[in-house]
C-alpha cells in the first residue's frame, strides 16, 4: 500500500492503479486504501468517484482532518472554492493538520481574489513555525498577487539568509523570488535566480 501511495505522490497514475488493483482484495476496507483510491480518482479526473469516497469516509468519521483536507482540495480543483474553504474551516487549528489546513485556506483565498486575508493566515503560521518554508511561500505568493513586489523579494532574501543549509527550501524560495524579480522587470536577475534554483 505504501508503494501505491508513493506512486500517487509521484503522479505515476498507471502504476499506482495497477498496485491498488493488486491490493484490492486484501485492503479494500482499510482507511489508507480508501484514501489512495480517492487520490487516484482525483488524479485521473474522476472527481465524482473521489468525492463519494471522501464523503463516505467523513460520514463514518467526521473528525478525520486528513480526509477533510483532501476533500477540500478536490473541491478546489473542481472550482468550488467556496465549499472548499468551508471544509478547510472545519479543521481545528489545534489539529495535527491545522497548519496544513490554514495554508490550503490561504491558497484558496488567493484563488478567490483575497490575497490580503491569505497573507494574514500565512504570517500567523510563519510566526509559529519560522523554519518552515511553506508559510513563507504562501506569504510571498499573496504579496505577489497584491503586487507588493518589494516585500515579496525581501521575504525571500530573508529566508535564504536565515536558512543557508536547507537546500530544498532555498530552491523553492528562489523560484518565487525569480517570479518576483520578473514581475519587477528585472529579467536578468530573475534568470540568474532561476538558474540557482
Amino acid at each position: 500500500l505504501m508503494g501505491a501511495r508513493i506512486l500517487l505522490e509521484s503522479y505515476d497514475v498507471r502504476r499506482a492503479e495497477e498496485a491498488l488493483q493488486a491490493l484490492e482484495a486484501e485492503c479494500s476496507g482499510m482507511r489508507r486504501y480508501s484514501l489512495a483510491q480517492a487520490q487516484l480518482y482525483h488524479l485521473e479526473g474522476q472527481w465524482v468517484a473521489a468525492q463519494s469516497i471522501y464523503e463516505a469516509m467523513l460520514l463514518d468519521r467526521s473528525s478525520d482532518d486528513e480526509v477533510r483536507i483532501k476533500f477540500a482540495l478536490l473541491l478546489r480543483d473542481k472550482g468550488d472554492l467556496h465549499r472548499a474553504l468551508a471544509e478547510l474551516n472545519k479543521v481545528p487549528i489545534k489539529s495535527p493538520y491545522g497548519s496544513l489546513a490554514q495554508l490550503e485556506r490561504a491558497t484558496t483565498l488567493i484563488l478567490q481574489g483575497r490575497p490580503d486575508r491569505a497573507a494574514g493566515l500565512c504570517a500567523e503560521i510563519a510566526d509559529m513555525r519560522p523554519n518552515d518554508v511553506a508559510p513563507v511561500l504562501g506569504l510571498v505568493r499573496a504579496h505577489l498577487e497584491m503586487k507588493h513586489l518589494t516585500e515579496a523579494r525581501a521575504m525571500c532574501q530573508q529566508f535564504i539568509e536565515k536558512h543557508p543549509s536547507d537546500k530544498m527550501a532555498i530552491a523553492q524560495v528562489r523560484v518565487v523570488l525569480g517570479k518576483a524579480q520578473l514581475m519587477s522587470g528585472d529579467s536578468v536577475q530573475a534568470a540568474r535566480t532561476f538558474q540557482l534554483a
